[in-house]
């Protein structure tokens, strides 16, 4: 295995303030749905990414006040095919209740032809909402587990000294989370949510994936397009002879 570093946005995040040609983060998450909600930002941020050589993953945010399966459904008809990262559902709304999770990756199951699921959560939101009994039918699926061991608590000043930057944002490896119930080891580690990077003047999630080295990044859109056009172009000559 091999980790790669990851940044995860949402609506909250302008695309215009990312930097990602200057960060050099090979693998971004973008969130796409909030229930059956599209992020007004997803589709952009994800064109950034790519437009920067990295590999790119949807996540959707389950939310208890709608019918579930309908919910993903509509994740799955609005992730694009040839997104490289698995799909995350994020498991962490204080009223999702087990049973939501559970229709919604089964709705998932019956769907989607990409079969990537991956389990985004904390280890204190799953003891509290599913049960041991529930757990085990998780096992089929991946985990990232959300554990910031370095982060501020809520309310206390944020300290930005190079040494504190530096441990949210690349944390010794001896501080990984352990993994609840029924995963042995994690995929993936968002491992602070007060990451800072150059340029950028908030705060954003950053994490590691334990993955295999598996596809090439995908070609930066620039280029891509150049390629497009040519081939366009030899087409149109071969038409014409």
């Amino acid at each position: 295995m091999v980790t790669d570093r990851w940044c995860d946005v949402s609506g909250y995040q302008p695309p215009q303030l990312m930097r990602w040609w200057e960060w050099g983060i090979p693998r971004g998450q973008y969130r796409i749905a909030l229930g059956r909600r599209l992020d007004a930002y997803g589709t952009l941020h994800r064109a950034n990414m790519r437009a920067a050589g990295m590999k790119t993953g949807s996540y959707a945010v389950p939310v208890e006040y709608a019918p579930i399966a309908d919910q993903a459904w509509f994740w799955v008809d609005n992730t694009p095919d040839d997104d490289e990262n698995d799909d995350w559902v994020d498991a962490e709304r204080p009223l999702l209740a087990e049973w939501m999770l559970r229709s919604y990756c089964d709705s998932y199951d019956l769907h989607s032809n990409r079969q990537r699921l991956a389990i985004y959560t904390g280890g204190p939101w799953w003891n509290e909402h599913v049960p041991a009994w529930a757990r085990p039918r998780y096992a089929r699926y991946k985990l990232i587990i959300a554990s910031y061991p370095f982060d501020t608590p809520a309310g206390r000043p944020v300290p930005m000294d190079a040494a504190s930057v530096a441990l949210r944002s690349t944390p010794p490896t001896s501080r990984r989370p352990s993994c609840p119930t029924p995963w042995f080891v994690e995929d993936g580690w968002q491992h602070t949510g007060m990451g800072s990077l150059a340029g950028y003047a908030g705060f954003l999630d950053l994490g590691i994936y334990r993955v295999n080295p598996g596809a090439p990044a995908p070609l930066p859109d620039r280029l891509a397009a150049g390629i497009a056009t040519i081939d366009r172009a030899v087409a149109e000559i071969r038409g014409a002879l």
